[in-house]
């Protein structure tokens, strides 16, 4: 199984050769508040999507649900969700970047920027609003991703 199998969170090192790898997560950003935001049909969410999605200003940890699979986020977004101080931004897809991407932009922005990026989360059955996560990947020493298993819980206040 590969560190990028399933459900998985990416490093800086996935970029940046000499960026954070996984021993290096710090899991208070992986637990938590939660906010899921559903984009579905989107082909590729820009800034200008993300800032009609109604999101919380105080939201520190986005899910992205979209049923559009191949569906990538473009760079005006990677930044808008930069400035903003999230955490821990989730996708729904493969990859939040073209899967025929070479240099995978929003990768390379939102990982430069400290933030969590899971791929590959099932929020089939998930619908937008508040939840707690707990997004918990293995320790892997000197990887650049992990698989991880993240759970949300509705309702919780």
């Amino acid at each position: 199984m590969g560190a990028h199998a399933g459900t998985h969170i990416d490093t800086p090192s996935h970029i940046f050769p000499d960026g954070r790898q996984t021993e290096d997560i710090r899991l208070e950003d992986l637990v938590g508040p939660a906010f899921v935001v559903g984009f579905d049909g989107k082909q590729s969410l820009a800034a200008s999507d993300c800032s009609r999605a109604n999101i919380p200003l105080d939201a520190t940890r986005v899910l992205i649900k979209n049923e559009t699979k191949d569906a990538w986020m473009d760079q005006t977004a990677a930044r808008w969700f930069s400035e903003r101080g999230i955490k821990l931004l989730g996708w729904e897809g493969l990859s939040i970047d073209r899967l025929d991407s070479e240099d995978l932009p929003a990768h390379r922005t939102l990982l430069e920027n400290g933030i969590h990026l899971v791929e590959n989360l099932d929020l089939s059955q998930v619908d937008p609003g508040p939840y707690f996560i707990a997004c918990l990947p293995l320790k892997l020493i000197g990887s650049d991703a992990s698989p991880v298993r993240a759970v949300l819980i509705e309702d919780f206040v």
